[in-house]
């Protein structure tokens, strides 16, 4: 009987394991999210690469995979060696990610290590097949993070992929290969650079920077080659079809991060106060706001930029309307502490709505005068060619908007107050230098010069602002620069041509008494370099230089005669004198 029970347990046991299996929960998919290029920039700094010692970074590199090795469990076991490889399977944790990554690293840094021994000549082979085994371990990480991570972590790996295999493609002078890889690199580095918070978005356009060179070099080199159009044909064939399922990822991606900033945005953070947002509709305006402005990053067409502008700014006018309905709730109430803090608070978001509707206000300006000076500059004869005095009403628009911004109540941050006080000089500057513009369409030379020089002032004022401040504002910076260059040459101009229009008026004057005397010494052209004279005589007469010079007494060399010897009493020095050696030996004592 006992026998037959327990039979009959274990049929069912048997019978039911199937069915538990059936009903078992799949095993949920890892999305890891990694931040790969801060991590290693972070690294690099921190072991060795902030003074460019490879040797350094490769050791901790090495270490760190150790470490990595012995806590997840995965290594080539104590005894003989046995290299073991990661599968998907196997990645449970973030730190497999890593593996990858940091056998990547190691390579790269040993290669670069080998690179700056010139007097070795194995040191290049060895190199590159370091190079060789760095691309392998990044195409690991790629497929890796293709089932186990996050989108963002993906466009990552293919970046950092890219990236090295264009360094080991640009070393084995590849150029149409290389610059296929670094110009992947840079299209996702480049949109992800355009979101997240500030230090990562620094973090991306640090590495554009760095690959732009690159590029530029490898574009050197194609342009070397004999068969340019060919090599380039080929390049862009192979890359057609990568490069509109990279900008389908790119948007995806850009997309989803954009919509996590949004739902994880509560708060408010404006010139280092912080409020939160507590009405959802507020909320809803402000990133359709900010969705906008990307928006219009990415448009091409000036009137497409111009008409979502439009629509942005009634966006930020519904923002401000609920703001002010608000606020008139707290005007006929008793004060204490908590309706203070939320009528504080409300004035804050208020002031925080408005300064960023006046900061587009002057992008959507000054992208109407990069418009007008461009229409300018072209000269097409189909198109009428916009004067300065339409700039100039856009600069006026400008500087208005700058002085409201200042005007602001919560705006008490020291810094913001340079930025605005900067912006507000070089805004100055560059409308100066458009009325001078029109008075020198006008012929009038004095006014013309007049405002050059106030351009001068005020550029410099504004370049010694911008110093102040910080950071400063590089394209501010770079703009004004181009300025100071362009009033030379308009100052230089407006004096030719107003010593070219006097120059007929002086020729028709005579001098009543015909005296020739006033080309002096004082109308020397070559003792006047530094003065500006319409005074044509200076030319017409041939006054630049008197030649032969006269000439002029200089000092010579003083003759001194020494009158005071037979006066002067030396003392007696006999006792100081040596005697000499009296003897047989005096000789040689002597």
């Amino acid at each position: 009987m006992e026998a037959n029970k327990s039979s009959s347990t274990q049929d069912q046991a048997v019978a039911t394991t199937p069915a538990v299996e059936q009903t078992k929960p799949a095993t949920p998919k890892h999305e890891f999210s990694i931040d790969l290029l801060n991590m290693t920039k972070a690294a690099q700094i921190q072991h060795g690469l902030r003074h460019g010692d490879y040797a350094r970074y490769r050791q901790y590199c090495a270490r760190r995979l150790t470490r990595l090795r012995k806590t997840l469990g995965f290594t080539h076991g104590k005894g003989r060696f046995t290299q073991k490889r990661l599968n998907v399977q196997q990645v449970t944790q973030q730190k497999h990610l890593l593996l990858p990554l940091m056998s990547a690293e190691r390579s790269w840094s040993l290669a670069m290590e080998l690179k700056e021994q010139q007097d070795n000549p194995r040191a290049r082979f060895h190199m590159l097949r370091r190079l060789k085994k760095a691309v392998k371990s990044c195409n690991e990480l790629v497929a890796l993070c293709a089932e186990t991570a996050d989108d963002k972590t993906k466009l990552e790996a293919e970046a950092y992929a890219s990236w090295m295999t264009g360094n080991l493609r640009l070393e084995e002078e590849d150029w149409a290969q290389a610059l296929d890889s670094f110009t992947r690199a840079r299209t996702i580095y480049d949109n992800l650079s355009k979101v997240g918070d500030a230090d990562t978005q620094e973090t991306f356009k640090v590495r554009v920077q760095e690959i732009d060179p690159t590029i530029r070099f490898c574009n050197y080199n194609l342009s070397q080659g004999e068969d340019l159009s060919g090599i380039r044909g080929t390049a862009a064939a192979q890359g057609a079809s990568s490069d509109v399922l990279l900008q389908a990822k790119l948007d995806k991606v850009l997309t989803d991060l954009r919509k996590k900033q949004g739902e994880a945005m509560r708060e408010v953070t404006w010139n280092g106060k912080t409020v939160p947002i507590k009405n959802d509709k507020l909320r809803e305006l402000v990133l359709s706001a900010q969705d906008n402005i990307f928006e219009i990053e990415k448009l091409d067409s000036l009137e497409a930029k111009l008409e979502l502008y439009d629509k942005t700014f009634i966006i930020y006018n519904d923002a401000l309307n609920i703001l002010r309905d608000e606020l008139r709730q707290f005007q006929g109430s008793k004060k204490n502490v908590k309706t203070e803090s939320q009528e504080s608070d409300l004035r804050f978001l208020f002031d925080f709505v408005s300064h960023t509707k006046l900061s587009r206000t002057v992008d959507r300006n000054l992208l109407l005068v990069s418009s007008l000076t461009g229409k300018a500059e072209t000269k097409d004869p189909k198109q009428r060619t916009p004067g300065p005095k339409e700039i100039i009403k856009l600069y006026d628009t400008i500087i208005q908007n700058v002085n409201e911004m200042s005007e602001l109540r919560d705006s008490e941050d020291e810094e913001y107050h340079k930025s605005i006080a900067a912006k507000l000089l070089t805004f100055k500057a560059f409308r100066c230098f458009y009325v001078a513009h029109s008075y020198y369409n006008a012929s009038k030379w004095p006014e013309t010069l007049a405002l050059l020089q106030r351009t001068i002032d005020y550029t410099k004022s504004a370049l010694d602002h911008h110093d102040k401040c910080s950071p400063p504002s590089t394209e501010d910076i770079k703009s004004l620069k181009v300025l100071q260059g362009r009033v030379k040459g308009k100052r230089a101009a407006s004096q030719a041509k107003a010593f070219a229009e006097s120059q007929p008026q002086a020729e028709t004057q005579t001098d009543a008494a015909g005296d020739k005397e006033k080309t002096t010494k004082e109308g020397q052209a070559v003792l006047n370099l530094d003065a500006f004279d319409l005074d044509p005589r200076r030319v017409k007469e041939g006054n630049l230089i008197d030649f032969p010079p006269d000439f002029e007494a200089i000092p010579c060399k003083p003759v001194l005669f020494d009158l005071a010897l037979s006066a002067v009493e030396f003392p007696d020095l006999s006792e100081r004198r040596k005697t000499k050696a009296k003897g047989f030996f005096g000789f040689w004592r002597s």
